[in-house]
């Protein structure tokens, strides 16, 4: 890339690399010009010779996102300075259009603004001088990375980009003659599209205030929770408001907490108990000082009145340390509960994640004859288009080779490093058909037009119109055909550079002249797995002729199959390519740019303001006692206040007769009994409310089930089912 950054006092040109030179080039290339949008991440080294003549030495890693449309560059991370080893996480924000630079230090909390002196250059320019071509090691392949001299005024650069045809940035040195400085730069992780930094999220606070004693104040007042509410105030919060999950929080952390002790399952007691018992401890421990100031607060009362009468015989300052004792006790209980309650609710999340990861570990573990008795492959193979039987073995046979079911006996023994599988029943996620074949992996656009192509897809991504491979599909792909969802299955399997592909009847759900194009350029001998193992399950016979080894599957059992060659077998299937070659070609491209506006899975909303006061009233007015059992409740909730300030008034009068009126058991007796009474009555109320906080919930989910119910099939089109699942289970906590 092409272009200069200014970071305090220096001066950067941004180029890196992630490899050494191995094998020396000679050829001359052309000039280039790196992509319009990308991301990455890079670090930076840059020595300087100060006035004084001390050496400066700094260090950078950033996540970097750059966008030439808008003229800018966005760069978040961290540095570090030699020899003060004084380290700053910054957020840099460069405007070329306007020539400045923005330097924010969280730490500080400061922005530094400064004018960018070197004007910005996106493409090697006609003035640069070819140096060098070498052979670069970049992630999992080799580039060719062209080296060209380019010199200013100022400064002479080392550019080193990549020859592929995405001009990406491998290696880069730059010396300034006044200061005398070089810098350096690395950049790996390199994608071709841009990524905002204010898009990405802060690390967790929480994390920050409990990684210091010395922010012990920000755990106790719960003011490092202070910005997002600031922010919250503003405006609007959106998802990338919030904090990152907490370190401790993270399901492979708790994991790894439970797998630590044993790895076999001891029960749910035993193992939250030895796992979380730390956590709990805590919150037992703030329980003491909650109590202790619970039962010094009358006393400290007590105390305080028989020193304003004049009848305590302690020294004058008795009456200051018992008037800040009282404060103290009630600052306690206003924090502590909080506290304990905070922690509480913590450690309950901690323990649901928990569980909730251990069952899902188990799942993806669990072999598939456990989980299912009939696979949803035979059905589909019985209404689809088989000439044969199922329960044959096929696809336990492929299940066997993945380990997904028990081996009873005998070994299995596989001397392969990797696997791709493409089950029968096409497995679609809510998300866009190139996320669903990509799945994760980064973006190879050569073998990504390759697959498309040979699974027959661009046709379908033209008929989808600009949109093409970027259309939303909706959850479990309902607004996608059966053959559909089952090439993009295909081609998530081929996209992945495996050494044995695994098939499970791919060509099923699909029209013959389709299997057989399908089968020539995916499977066959001179398909692009060609040189790769794959084992195909079919009952499409006329294949056969082309396969290296048949086998045939009865009852489970494998007997070799011989299958001739039939003359009429031939000349149908040449019909065929004969038919499909006149409209193999499509004016189908890979676009980058383009969303789909008309998506049928529709964003969520958030609504603003507090919830409104008739929802309020439906939740504590709802079936079976309705109105009287809201009454009810604010007797409750009132009795419960009154016996409370009889309590306090008691022994206010109690503390104002002298001292042998005091001593009668009477006003003992009368105030232990207000306190066990106004206790009983708490019990009962907190019960009570409870059950018609239950109560209510229970008929605003039937509520919203029986609207599920009699929804129409929209509905379930434009809403992924996990988010339904969601409204009715984890929302219903909020």
């Amino acid at each position: 890339m092409f272009y200069k950054a200014v970071f305090v006092a220096l001066t950067i040109f941004l180029i890196g690399s992630n490899g050494k030179p191995t094998i020396s080039l000679n050829d001359q290339p052309e000039r280039c010009c790196a992509p319009n949008k990308f991301s990455c991440q890079i670090s930076t080294s840059t020595g300087m010779q100060l006035p004084y003549g001390k050496l400066y030495e700094s260090f950078a890693y950033y996540n970097f996102s750059f966008d030439s449309d808008r003229a800018m560059v966005g760069m978040k991370g961290v540095s570090w300075t030699e020899p003060d080893q004084q380290k700053t996480n910054l957020w840099i924000i460069e405007d070329f259009n306007k020539r400045i630079s923005y330097v924010i230090n969280q730490d500080l909390k400061k922005c530094d603004k400064s004018p960018l002196p070197m004007e910005h250059d996106r493409c090697i320019p006609e003035t640069a001088t070819f140096v060098r071509s070498s052979t670069f090691g970049y992630g999992q392949k080799q580039l060719i990375g062209d080296t060209w001299r380019i010199q200013k005024d100022e400064f002479i650069n080392y550019a080193t980009v990549s020859r592929d045809g995405l001009c990406v940035p491998l290696a880069g040195q730059v010396f300034f003659q006044k200061p005398a400085m070089v810098s350096s730069m690395t950049t790996t992780d390199f994608v071709p599209q841009i990524d905002d930094p204010s898009e990405q999220r802060q690390s967790c606070r929480l994390d920050w205030a409990e990684s210091s004693w010395t922010r012990w104040m920000q755990i106790l007042l719960f003011s490092w929770i202070t910005p997002i509410l600031s922010l919250g105030n503003k405006r609007t919060l959106i998802e990338n408001d919030l904090n990152d999950l907490s370190t401790n929080d993270k399901c492979s952390v708790l994991l790894n907490r439970v797998n630590q002790y044993s790895s076999k399952w001891q029960g749910t007691w035993h193992v939250l108990n030895r796992t979380f018992y730390k956590d709990f401890l805590m919150s037992i421990l703030l329980v003491f000082p909650l109590v202790m100031a619970h039962i010094a607060q009358p006393l400290l009362i007590r105390h305080i009145v028989l020193y304003i009468k004049g009848q305590s015989r302690l020294p004058a300052y008795a009456g200051y340390l018992f008037a800040i004792a009282l404060c103290s006790s009630a600052i306690v209980q206003a924090i502590i509960p909080q506290q304990i309650f905070f922690r509480n609710t913590h450690i309950g999340m901690r323990v649901r994640n928990t569980l909730s990861s251990i069952i899902y570990k188990r799942l993806l573990t669990i072999n598939t004859a456990a989980l299912h008795k009939t696979t949803a492959a035979q059905i589909i193979n019985l209404v689809a288009n088989d000439v044969g039987t199922i329960g044959a073995g096929k696809s336990t046979l492929l299940a066997a080779i993945l380990g997904e079911i028990n081996l009873v006996s005998g070994k299995l023994e596989l001397y392969v490093n990797s696997i791709s599988y493409a089950p029968q029943s096409a497995w679609i996620f809510a998300d866009t058909i190139r996320a669903n074949i990509l799945l994760g992996k980064p973006m190879d656009e050569e073998r990504y037009e390759n697959v498309i192509k040979a699974c027959c897809l661009d046709i379908d991504l033209q008929n989808f119109g600009e949109v093409g491979d970027l259309l939303m599909i909706g959850d479990k792909g309902i607004n996608l055909s059966g053959g559909q969802k089952a090439r993009i299955s295909l081609a998530r399997a081929l996209y992945a550079d495996a050494d044995l592909y695994l098939l499970d009847d791919p060509l099923a759900a699909v029209d013959p002249k389709v299997a057989k194009n399908i089968f020539d350029q995916c499977i066959g001998p001179y398909s692009i797995l060609r040189g790769k193992t794959r084992i195909l399950v079919t009952h499409q016979t006329h294949f056969f002729v082309e396969a290296d080894q048949m086998i045939l599957l009865t009852n489970g059992h494998i007997d070799e199959l011989h299958i001739e060659q039939q003359p009429e077998i031939e000349s149908s299937n040449n019909t065929s390519e004969t038919d499909l070659s006149n409209n193999n070609e499509t004016d189908w491209a890979l676009n980058s740019t383009m969303t789909d506006m008309n998506s049928i899975v529709k964003n969520e909303t958030s609504v603003d303001g507090a919830i409104k006061w008739n929802v309020w009233l439906q939740l504590f007015t709802s079936p079976p006692l309705r109105w009287f059992g809201f009454f009810l409740m604010i007797i409750f909730m009132l009795g419960n206040e009154a016996l409370y300030d009889f309590a306090n008034n008691w022994l206010a009068l109690w503390s104002g007769k002298d001292k042998i009126e005091q001593r009668s058991p009477f006003y003992a007796y009368i105030y232990v009994g207000a306190i066990v009474t106004t206790l009983i009555v708490a019990l009962i109320r907190a019960g009570y409310v409870f059950y018609i906080i239950l109560r209510g919930s229970t008929y605003f989910h039937n509520r919203m089930l029986k609207g599920i119910l009699y929804t129409s099939l929209r509905f379930f089109e434009s809403n992924p089912s996990g988010r339904i699942l969601n409204r009715a289970s984890k929302d219903q906590q909020v």
